[in-house]
């Protein structure tokens, strides 16, 4: 009987909430054996290893090693040093892939380990890794944008889909925009929480109060917006057309804070254009409302 090949090694390179959850779902899926882990501090080396439950901890590279495949795992403003640094420190096996998981940054950071002869990509999962224990459990169905050498997708593609990802194309030129869509929707949607939050508040409930006041107007327009559509889904006085809640409200927000006033403004012109959509206002409400989110003069 034929013994199994043996899986990939995969050298990790930081060992942050992302890159320890990774690589612990490859290694409990058996799509790579997880090599070195590689960080600045024995200490953090070794805690990701034991999350792991494979590894050998490592604070400086040797340059015996070889990478069959290579995750650098670090912060956006460190990879392109880090690449370059990994040119001396590590020996690229001929055939190898080297890839980081920046929403933001294309696979060209990784250009110093491209002229080494490995093939080069960016992977971002599209997902929170607040807690890397709850992630291996919700990772599935997570969307993976996608970009970079052929060589590199070629593996990386199917290495994401067994662990439960999406796999998805996207042009290297794009990723900002395609971040940005991920920072509104994530990032800014705790903003605008902490931000109602605050506006209840000042009405005198307590903060916790608040917050289970918000929550099923939260959920219920997320859950409505992502099944019908945003314009579908939404509802509130300018949906209505009622221009002169608007206006007073515009003006209350602002007497008791004027950047939140400033954002109330923004948030309603962007509300504006999809009641645009729905086609349910005349052209008269529609001006109405666009003069009363109009800054004073």
């Amino acid at each position: 009987m034929e013994s199994s090949p043996t899986p990939p090694k995969l050298t990790l390179v930081g060992a942050g909430r992302l890159g320890r959850t990774l690589a612990r779902l490859w290694a409990d899926s058996g799509v790579f054996t997880i090599g070195e882990v590689i960080t600045r501090h024995p200490a953090s080396a070794l805690d990701a290893v034991n999350f792991i439950g494979q590894g050998t901890p490592r604070s400086i590279p040797e340059s015996s090693l070889r990478a069959d495949v290579l995750l650098l795992a670090v912060p956006d403003d460190q990879l392109a040093a880090v690449a370059t640094s990994l040119t001396d420190q590590i020996d690229i096996a001929p055939g190898s892939i080297a890839f980081h998981c920046s929403g933001a940054l294309d696979a060209a950071c990784l250009a110093p380990l491209r002229d080494k002869g490995a093939a080069v990509a960016s992977a971002h999962p599209m997902h929170s890794f607040a807690d890397p224990h709850a992630s291996l459990e919700t990772f599935t169905g997570t969307f993976c944008a996608l970009e970079g050498d052929a060589t590199a997708l070629a593996q990386l593609e199917p290495a994401f889909a067994t662990i439960g990802g999406r796999p998805l194309r996207i042009a290297a030129e794009a990723k900002l925009l395609y971040h940005a869509g991920g920072v509104f929707a994530a990032n800014y949607v705790t903003a605008l929480l902490a931000t109602a939050t605050r506006l209840v508040e000042a009405a005198g409930v307590s903060s916790d109060e608040a917050r289970a006041l918000l929550a099923p107007l939260l959920r219920g327009a997320v859950e409505s917006g992502l099944k019908l559509g945003p314009g579908a889904a939404l509802t509130g006085p300018i949906a209505r057309g009622d221009s002169d809640l608007v206006a007073r409200q515009a003006k209350a927000v602002t007497d008791h804070d004027a950047e939140l006033g400033t954002l109330y403004r923004a948030l309603g012109h962007a509300t504006l254009k999809l009641a645009c959509e729905r086609d349910e206002l005349d052209q008269a409400q529609l001006s109405a409302i666009a003069k009363a989110l109009s800054v004073p003069e």
